[in-house]
């Protein structure tokens, strides 16, 4: 879990902003890593054609405190009570 600790833009992987993460809200960390010696973290969020997967920009503090250990997640499936997944 991530509580961001600042507004963040979230971009949709262009230079479009997705979202913004606000102070204090909860998000559901899908990668907390280190790759290349760079600090990365992914998030869920669920969107109007449903779940997907943002990077959270690492420029400067870490924007978030977490319950996880960097290079110690598991893979965990985000699971929305509001959107129907199917397994095919």
């Amino acid at each position: 879990m991530a509580t961001f600790t600042r507004d963040v833009a979230i971009t949709d992987g262009g230079s479009d902003v997705a979202f913004t993460a606000r102070t204090g809200e909860k998000y559901l960390l899908t990668d907390y890593s280190t790759f290349g010696g760079q600090l990365q973290a992914k998030i869920a969020y669920l969107t109007a054609a449903g779940p997907d997967i943002y990077d959270v920009p690492m420029t400067g503090a870490v924007p978030f405190t977490s319950n996880c250990t960097i290079d110690k997640t598991v893979a965990y499936y985000a699971v929305f009570t509001d959107v129907t997944v199917y397994d095919s």
